[in-house]
């Protein structure tokens, strides 16, 4: 879970993007992050793959109950040592007992 420490390894332009939120600044998605704070109890990471600026993360994000526990496959893009774009994948169905879901984005 990226917190404000971690503002430091996001380039301004970044660009978030997942089945539930699209952002397209970083202090927008860190503001958004910032909410998801209280309900993360931790991330298990169970991989990592990089090849040059580009790394695939595989973890489980360990969000208290109703929740529980969520895998994520998520894509980095890295420039100039600075994360500038993520893309995440995930069941965001797990979140529905305690938001509405938007609709079901369809990607190309």
């Amino acid at each position: 879970m990226p917190t404000a420490d971690g503002r430091r390894f996001v380039s301004d332009d970044y660009h978030f993007n997942g089945p539930i939120d699209e952002f397209h600044s970083a202090n927008d998605a860190f503001a958004a992050f910032e909410q998801l704070g209280p309900m993360v109890e931790g991330i298990e990471i169970s991989s990592i793959i990089e090849q040059g600026d580009e790394v695939a993360a595989f973890y489980v994000f360990n969000v208290k109950s109703p929740i529980g526990p969520v895998p994520i496959a998520e894509q980095i893009k890295l420039r100039n040592g600075k994360v500038v774009d993520s893309r995440i994948y995930y069941d965001p169905r797990t979140f529905g007992n305690i938001m509405p879901l938007p609709p079901v984005k369809t990607r190309v």
